[in-house]
């Protein structure tokens, strides 16, 4: 017989480790909560009701109510976000996918976008304010937006015209985390991808979701955020390697898209590192 592991409340955390060995979940479930799992790094060997599935970096797991799953994570770094939820945490008007339009394990685009909404949530989770809940709220159904907008994305027929604008844009992205600096401008970009700044914005929004300007801003919060929690650098270190010129603009700009100062993330990923590694 399958396991239950009771949940008794929302639940949203990031579990980072380094497995030894194959870490190995016996077959439970977690009813009547959602489980989802986002892979940031590291990969598992999931069975899903007899069927076998393999997920991995980018990668979005999802366990329905009454789902039993086993779980068999690789040995390595490991490093993902949990979320479990009931039916009516999501806003009506904005129902969860149904398991006849989400497969058990998605590969999702716009990694950076979906990290910024999924840590969000966690740090709302772990608030205690009069506005906590609501912001979390708020947050889950941002994701349960852009999630059913991933699923229209991948299944668009391809076309040649379509798959030339989408390889340009791939470009770029790549060209944006390969050196992940914020003075990147808005006419380079569009140079890279030999188009005029206003049809490189149009096109870069239609494939990613969000503003060429907007993606920067996430792109290079998350990789202060991974900084600050897996490297001893200063503030102002990462702010000179992420291309912020002044660094009190760089503290600003986190606090606003964090909700912390570095500072107080790096102290909370520390702290949360202890707890899960017990």
């Amino acid at each position: 017989m399958p396991r239950h592991f009771p949940v008794d409340r929302f639940t949203a955390y990031i579990d980072t480790r380094h497995n030894d060995r194959v870490y190995h979940n016996e077959p439970h479930e977690h009813n009547p909560y959602y489980e989802l799992l986002y892979f940031i790094e590291g990969s598992s060997r999931i069975l899903i009701e007899g069927r076998e599935y393999r997920a991995q970096s980018g990668d979005l797991v999802v366990y329905y109510p009454w789902t039993v799953h086993e779980e068999w994570v690789q040995p390595g770094p490991y490093h993902l976000v949990c979320l479990r939820f009931r039916g009516r945490d999501i806003e009506r008007d904005v129902p969860f996918p149904g398991p006849e339009a989400l497969q058990p394990v998605l590969p999702l685009p716009w990694k950076e976008r979906f990290r910024n909404v999924f840590e969000q949530i966690v740090i709302e989770n772990q608030a205690s304010d009069q506005w906590s809940a609501a912001m979390r709220g708020a947050y889950l159904t941002q994701f349960v937006v852009l999630l059913w907008r991933a699923l229209s994305h991948c299944r668009e027929a391809p076309g040649s015209d379509t798959d030339e604008k989408r390889a340009r844009i791939s470009h770029v992205i790549d060209l944006i985390h390969s050196g992940m600096r914020a003075d990147l401008s808005l006419a380079a970009l569009a140079r890279t991808a030999y188009m005029s700044e206003s049809h490189f914005s149009h096109t870069f929004k239609d494939v990613t979701g969000v503003p060429p300007k907007r993606y920067l801003i996430e792109s290079g919060m998350a990789r202060a955020r991974d900084l600050l929690a897996r490297s001893s650098m200063s503030a102002v270190a990462i702010a000179a390697e992420l291309g912020y010129q002044s660094p009190q603009y760089f503290c600003r700009l986190f606090k606003k898209e964090s909700g912390m100062t570095p500072l107080a993330y790096r102290r909370q990923a520390r702290q949360e590192g202890r707890t899960r590694g017990g």
